[in-house]
């Protein structure tokens, strides 16, 4: 699905490609959809890792658990909202 339609040419009949990756960017900042619920279990699943895992072991991150090299850092998040904010 993308954004509610079943084929992305229905979706570029309504919405500009620059409304279209705009939305793509709020995604990043603010996940919803598929992402948003495996992002919520990757937690889910760090916390309980770290809870149980040997003194020796190292911690592991929600991020390490969907294979995200890096994890999203505030200056991402600001580039972003800078880029939204010169878009429109």
């Amino acid at each position: 699905m993308y954004f509610g339609y079943s084929k992305p040419l229905e979706l570029l009949k309504e919405l500009s490609s620059q409304d279209i990756a705009w939305w793509q960017a709020y995604d990043k900042l603010y996940p919803f959809g598929q992402f948003h619920t495996d992002f919520l279990i990757a937690q889910l699943t760090a916390i309980n890792y770290n809870m149980w895992k040997s003194k020796d072991s190292p911690p592991i991150s929600a991020e390490e658990f969907l294979g995200i090299a890096e994890p999203l850092t505030e200056a991402f998040v600001t580039s972003t909202l800078k880029a939204f904010k010169q878009g429109y």
